[in-house]
């Protein structure tokens, strides 16, 4: 029986990181002298103001207007008199200087003072920008809570390292990288991977009416010149259907990663940014918020996106404000009894009867700031009762059990629930029944990042079944399907890759390009003439989003990729510490760092990677690969210990499983690997390469 060795079942897996007017007058005409040929400029939101006073006025009572500002009495809603605080083991003093606002930050007797060079956010909280070397601006862990009045600590009880991803000074409270393109507008990050510095612009501190209107130089140009229309307003796009919203708002409303630098305002959103999966890495397994997920990712998996709503149905575009209070704002849309006694059992005119506290619950980030979950979806305890995912039952009645909030819906709406596509995702990822995951990747009716989602945990778990259904997902209309299609076969054969990438790279959509050149990179000599300029326009933007990743471990994780595909081995590892450099509690890149010492013959650094990721971040994937090492270096002993680990972490990875059996097989173990391949049988029925190994035990 041939064994399966660690290089065999090692492939590098890199995971994509992933984070706001119309002027008409239909009766006259764009003169002939504006040309659409005049280049485009940013003219400023000052500029709005003679023509649209009323949008202007309501502007400057937004959070957008107060997104960034520079420090003085007006802008600044923090107590710096003299006073101290201290967060993250850091003891920060706060007091003014002439005109300048300080801070003196203090750790282990080493005491740095900074100049706050501007204010960051408005309400319920309000972060100071400071500037360190490189030219990067960094946020202080030190934040002022403008409901209560005082200095908190976003994470309280922790004391971060300075090599921390966490502590100040670094990446995760970097502004040019995390924070600037949406808090300013026409923004150019303007980073140098060589240097590792920054040189960021702006046109506008803040988020100014070009943020989301897009440049304003032709539309001013058109009303000087004597009028214009709606066909011509001057403006790509003014917020008209759901969809322009999401390219409008979505940028900085998301969780995504961007794909190049200087992304318009108006874009298509699916064309610029790479959004994140609904999956259990940043949300619950049901797909409820659960990290920082902000709100397009629930959005767009809603009945509401579904069924054309768009944000201006609910929010006031220029205050960003709720448009009406309490139910009200429902009622616009639904039948009056929905706001009755007899639909949600609640005394009225309380919070128990907001339709918001049943169908958008919530999450405090950032340690005061609610913001509630999009998805708007039905209230399902019996989900959390067997689960463990969060209901809104039980999240107001904390003294009751989901046993006993199910039981209470059940009495009220009967014993059926309508069907939501948390059903198949739990079933199929948690309970292992991956049917059900095909069935919703196939599903035309549901939405495209509830599709992708389920064709992610698919790729995760069982890549035969994958195979059996590339065909239909990589034809799809809608371009997260497609996307997450080409995802899923990293870990294919590159006949495979090849077959299913190549004509991926004349995809009208970007993202889809770059995933599929990704798949490419160690077969670029196999490509046909044909697709030879397409590959190398899909590998320009790969460069690109690369490039303007690289200061993040995602985009140093995505270099290594690169290099490793290309078999440049030793560059590859340089990328993957230069990710550890910035994060060294990232998993993802040590892990592939393991895997590439590996290739390299070099196992006893291999070995040393995954043994530090084991007290940073034990996964199963963790697990396997090191049971893989372990067995290549034959301490199968250790190996099967670790493999099953990895499987009573993920029971829902046939591969696991595959490997496990070959290993005690190999140990002479014959009754171990029976009773292990027949579990693996018993989960995966049709798992072809499981039931290949039925010939070892007759």
């Amino acid at each position: 029986m041939k064994k399966r060795t660690f290089i065999n079942g090692l492939v590098i897996t890199i995971t994509a990181f992933v984070l706001y007017l119309s002027c008409t007058n239909s009766n006259e005409v764009v003169p002939e002298d504006v040309s659409d040929e005049q280049p485009l400029a940013y003219v400023g939101s000052a500029t709005c103001q003679g023509c649209h006073t009323e949008a202007f006025d309501k502007w400057e009572e937004s959070h957008h207007y107060h997104a960034m500002e520079v420090p003085n009495s007006k802008s600044v809603l923090g107590d710096f008199n003299n006073t101290t605080f201290e967060a993250d083991g850091l003891k920060n003093e706060f007091f003014i200087s002439g005109n300048d606002y300080m801070v003196a930050v203090e750790n282990n007797g080493q005491r740095d003072t900074f100049k706050i060079k501007y204010t960051f956010g408005y309400t319920p909280l309000q972060n100071y920008l400071v500037e360190t070397e490189g030219g990067k601006i960094q946020t202080l862990r030190a934040t002022w809570d403008t409901e209560k009045g005082i200095w908190y600590n976003q994470f309280p009880g922790e004391v971060f390292d300075k090599n921390d991803w966490f502590y100040f000074t670094n990446q995760s409270a970097n502004w040019n990288g995390m924070c600037a393109s949406c808090h300013s507008t026409d923004v150019s990050k303007n980073f140098d991977p060589s240097s590792q510095t920054y040189n960021t612009t702006f046109s506008e501190i803040t988020v100014g009416c070009e943020s989301c209107h897009g440049k304003g130089s032709k539309h001013v140009s058109i009303a000087e010149a004597g009028g214009y229309n709606s066909a011509n307003s001057g403006f790509e796009k003014i917020g008209k259907s759901n969809v322009e919203f999401v390219d409008m708002c979505g940028a900085c409303h998301s969780r995504r990663g961007q794909y190049y630098e200087n992304v318009q305002p108006g874009a298509d959103y699916h064309e610029a940014y790479n959004i994140a999966w609904l999956s259990d890495r940043n949300y619950h397994v049901d797909g409820q918020i659960d990290d920082e997920d902000y709100v397009l990712g629930s959005f767009l998996s809603s009945k509401m996106y579904k069924h054309k709503v768009n944000c201006a149905d609910c929010h006031d575009v220029h205050t960003t404000k709720l448009k009406l209070q309490g139910n009200a704002l429902c009622m616009q849309c639904h039948e009056p009894e929905y706001n009755s006694k007899k639909h949600h059992f609640h005394e009225l005119n309380t919070e128990s009867a907001n339709c918001v506290s049943c169908h958008m619950t919530g999450k405090h980030y950032m340690g005061n700031d609610f913001r509630r979950d999009h998805s708007f979806r039905i209230p399902r305890p019996d989900q959390s009762a067997k689960y463990g995912t969060p209901n809104a039952c039980t999240g107001c009645h904390g003294d009751k059990s989901d046993e006993w909030a199910a039981k209470q819906v059940e009495t009220w709406y009967g014993p059926d629930r309508a069907p939501h596509f948390s059903d198949q995702l739990l079933s199929g990822w948690v309970d292992g029944n991956l049917n059900d995951l095909v069935a919703l990747a196939n599903d035309d009716s549901a939405a495209a990042i509830v599709r992708g989602t389920a064709i992610y945990y698919l790729s995760q778990s069982n890549l035969p079944m994958v195979n059996e259904n590339l065909a239909r997902w990589m034809s799809s209309k809608e371009v997260l399907v497609r996307k997450a299609a080409q995802q899923a076969i990293r870990d294919f054969p590159k006949e495979q890759r090849l077959s299913y990438s190549v004509p991926a790279l004349k995809d009208k959509n970007r993202g889809v390009r770059i995933e599929a050149v990704i798949n490419l990179i160690d077969a670029e000599d196999q490509i046909s003439g044909a697709y030879r300029k397409d590959y190398s326009k899909a590998m320009e933007e790969y460069i690109a989003y690369m490039n303007y990743s690289s200061d993040f471990p995602e985009g140093q994780t995505q270099w290594a990729q690169y290099h490793y595909g290309k078999g440049n081995y030793r560059a590859a590892i340089a990328a993957f510490k230069m990710a550890l450099k910035i994060d060294s509690l990232r998993g993802e890149p040590r892990l592939n760092l393991a895997v590439t010492y590996n290739m390299m013959g070099d196992n006893e650094n291999s070995l040393k990677q995954l043994n530090k990721l084991e007290t940073i971040e034990p996964s199963d994937r963790m697990y396997y690969l090191r049971g893989l090492l372990l067995a290549e270096l034959k301490r199968s002993d250790e190996a099967v210990l670790d493999i099953e680990k990895a499987i009573k972490l993920n029971p829902n990875n046939s591969s696991y499983y595959y490997n496990l059996v070959l290993i005690y097989n190999e140990m002479g173990k014959i009754s171990r690997a029976r009773l292990w391949l027949e579990e693996g049988l018993h989960n995966f029925p049709d798992d072809q390469r499981l039931a290949s190994l039925r010939v070892y035990f007759p």
